[in-house]
């Protein structure tokens, strides 16, 4: 017998507690979406992986995390609110701690690291982003789901539980795990409201908002 899955809701909630009521995640509703990342959002992932990878060294590597520069040289959107003067100082720091940052060994480790050298300014989700971009250079990724901002919303939304901020991927339902972590992490701020983003209209109830990717997660 299949173990019952989480519920989603998108965005039918209870209006006593205002939390989510529950749509079936084993529905086709949710494996569009999970369809359209991997079509759509996973490929252009990709080629900032590739981006980074590719870089000369460490250095950087740090520096083009922690400014946030994508293959533009311009600030990702995450951390334009941030601006570049204060990422400027985080990243000058992070750069103090370089051979620190070299000796991870795990993820998670590396975020405690980035978390525990942060600067004004630099708040929960700009750590997540600078640990995951550099974890593209030395081979580091997520091993569960960090939440943060737009991902908590998603989570609660989707009837996903969290501990100490993370889900752990064995607690995802089946349709999820298709997604690393960092992509579940992603696919939650992305598609927080339950719409597809680019190839259709009244998933799961909700409103068409194709070609909006949306902003801050």
């Amino acid at each position: 017998m299949n173990k019952p899955q989480p519920s989603a809701c998108f965005p039918k909630t209870n209006p006593k507690t205002k939390r989510c009521s529950g749509l079936d995640l084993g529905s086709r509703g949710l494996d569009a979406l999970v369809d359209e990342y991997v079509d759509v959002i996973r490929p252009q992932v990709q080629q900032e992986i590739g981006r980074f990878k590719d870089m000369p060294d460490l250095k950087t590597a740090i520096n083009q995390a922690a400014l946030a520069r994508n293959k533009d040289g311009k600030c990702d959107s995450h951390q334009r609110r941030v601006g570049l003067k204060k990422l400027g100082v985080f990243e000058k720091v992070l750069q103090k701690h370089i051979c620190d940052i070299a000796a991870c060994t795990t993820f998670d480790e590396l975020h405690t690291l980035i978390a525990g050298y942060k600067t004004d300014g630099v708040g929960e989700l700009t750590i997540y982003d600078t640990a995951v971009r550099i974890g593209y250079y030395i081979g580091l990724s997520p091993g569960s789901v960090y939440l943060h901002a737009g991902t908590r919303v998603g989570a609660r939304n989707f009837g996903l539980v969290s501990r100490d901020g993370r889900i752990s991927k064995e607690n995802l339902p089946d349709i999820l795990r298709r997604l690393s972590a960092r992509e579940v992490e992603d696919f939650l701020c992305i598609y927080k409201d339950g719409n597809l983003r680019f190839f259709g209209c009244g998933i799961a109830g909700s409103k068409c908002t194709s070609g909006n990717v949306g902003g801050v997660c």
